[in-house]
């Protein structure tokens, strides 16, 4: 939750390591609800939930924030080994599509600690949260989520 969250940020802050933060956001949630109904936005969650921890399942940390957000803490791991993982999420979510009456995607964005001057986690979840939500207006305009 986000009381976790915050505490973890503020250990990243203090220690040295080199660590990536990975902000994602599930899209069409409220479309899925109205659309299908609570039942059917409760199995988007988890389907997306459960490809998520198959495919980070050694990372750190993987926290759901609240609602449709949730967030990946990697200390140690290099970026190109992030975005191998977040194919793969992709291709699983796509796979679980197929079987479900609507689509399971997100946006995400990715920060490392050595992008941000100074070791300030909330600077490196920032600018994951910036990449996140100019990813999700990308994917708005191709497609009407």
């Amino acid at each position: 939750n986000r009381t976790k969250y915050a505490e973890l940020l503020d250990e990243l802050s203090a220690g040295e390591d080199e660590y990536v933060i990975v902000n994602l956001d599930v899209n069409g949630l409220k479309k899925v609800n109205d659309v299908h109904g609570h039942s059917q936005g409760d199995l988007l969650l988890k389907t997306f939930a459960t490809n998520l921890e198959e495919v980070f399942r050694n990372s750190e940390h993987l926290i759901r924030l609240g609602g449709d957000e949730f967030c990946v803490i990697a200390k140690g791991v290099e970026r190109s080994s992030i975005e191998h993982s977040l194919l793969k999420l992709n291709r699983l979510n796509r796979d679980a599509s197929k079987k479900l009456p609507f689509q399971v995607t997100a946006a995400y964005g990715v920060a490392e600690s050595k992008e941000i001057t100074g070791n300030d986690a909330e600077d490196v979840s920032k600018l994951a949260d910036r990449r996140m939500y100019d990813m999700k207006t990308k994917m708005k305009a191709q497609t009407n989520l």
